[in-house]
């Protein structure tokens, strides 16, 4: 029982007082950001247990409705989310129930952040993590006494995306302008091993020559004026693999409770922003990657490029006349050491045709990799 007080006016003042304090005292801070992971609770008092933002009763009255025990308040109570835990005379946010501990004789009652909720789940969350319930899947509704859901990407992998190395002909060869050389012998045996009449020759435009025809020839180009130029880029291809997950964040309302029993799709886990370790000794030991969204990535591949046989399709052909009309027979350049069936006829023009190459090789490799966009460890039991 609590002792009556000496009836002076000045202690009938002071009891009313604090009365109306502590009754003030029970009303709850819900203003926390429900949605992620930055809402007041949950907190901790001076002896490092978490709470979830009750307020401390600093009636006196051990059976007072929504706080603590006026034994609790003296000596660490729970921190609210709108007070200051306090080790002496402060509750949270309350004044403290001096004479409450008196009347019962200093005992402690030890009731949790809220009436009647298990705190203990809050012992385990270390300093810089979140408690959080996590389903591998976005279909379940939070439980009580977590926030609304929070859907993410969970344990993303690469699946099929790859990368690999393209190649682009940015500038063209020139191929129009060789110089052409008839290589030439009497007969086959020679293998054209003659150097005869050479000219630059200018594309389809005739240019005029003064020659006649070997029994064998053969023709060879030198290399193009320009062997055209190349680029590279990293081509990315395939799909990524995630599953979409849903984290719900413990509330700080005494109307729940983040420790009860959890529906069998969620497990009780904690979270940390960006990919950490989990921690040591806790026994949320079970890691899990997730991320607002993944993209797949590919590495540079670097400038190697190349365009090899640029000038393709080459031929010459031979004309009777200097005006390139009338036509005696074309060679392939770089062809064989053949019977030109024309010795002795007169070679008086010669035109060029080729194909420059449009495609190239890439020398560089790209490595793919996955890249998270809002990344968070989660830890669970």
């Amino acid at each position: 029982m609590i002792p009556p007080a000496p009836k002076t006016h000045a202690r009938d003042s002071t009891a009313v007082v604090a009365l109306l304090i502590a009754v003030a005292s029970c009303t709850l801070d819900t203003q926390g950001s429900a949605g992620g992971f930055s809402d007041a609770g949950p907190l901790r008092d001076s002896g490092d247990r978490a709470g979830f933002g009750a307020a401390s009763d600093a009636s006196g009255t051990s059976g007072s409705s929504g706080g603590l025990d006026s034994g609790r308040s003296g000596s660490g109570a729970w921190a609210g989310s709108g007070g200051d835990s306090g080790s002496g005379q402060s509750g949270s946010g309350a004044a403290a129930g001096a004479a409450g501990s008196a009347a019962t004789g200093g005992a402690s009652v030890d009731s949790g952040p809220c009436p009647g909720s298990d705190a203990a789940c809050l012992d385990d969350v270390p300093t810089g993590w979140k408690l959080v319930a996590f389903a591998s899947s976005t279909t379940p509704s939070c439980p009580v006494g977590f926030a609304p859901p929070i859907d993410v990407d969970t344990d993303a992998s690469l699946g099929t995306f790859h990368c690999s190395c393209a190649c682009t002909v940015t500038t063209p060869p020139d191929c129009l302008n060789p110089q052409v050389t008839f290589w030439i012998s009497n007969s086959v045996g020679q293998q054209c091993s003659t150097s005869g009449l050479s000219v630059k020759v200018n594309g389809p435009t005739c240019v005029p020559i003064n020659g006649s025809f070997a029994n064998y020839v053969t023709a060879k180009a030198s290399a193009p004026t320009s062997a055209g130029t190349c680029s590279v880029s990293a081509e990315p291809s395939g799909q990524i693999e995630v599953t979409r997950g849903r984290l719900c964040a413990a509330t700080s309302d005494c109307n729940t409770n983040p420790c009860g029993a959890l529906p069998a799709e969620f497990s009780r886990c904690i979270v940390h922003d960006g990919a950490v370790a989990c921690p040591a000794g806790s026994p949320f030991q079970a890691a899990h990657t997730v991320a607002t969204s993944h993209a797949g990535q590919c590495s540079a591949c670097g400038s190697g490029c190349s365009i090899p046989n640029p000038c393709r399709n080459q031929s010459v052909s031979v004309f009777s006349d200097s005006s390139c009309k009338k036509l005696v027979r074309s060679f392939a350049v770089d062809g064989p050491c053949e019977a030109s069936g024309h010795s002795g006829d007169t070679a008086g023009g010669v035109t060029y045709t080729a194909t420059a190459a449009t495609d190239c090789v890439a020398s560089g490799t790209s490595s793919a990799s996955l890249d998270a966009d809002g990344a968070r460890t989660v830890c669970c039991r």
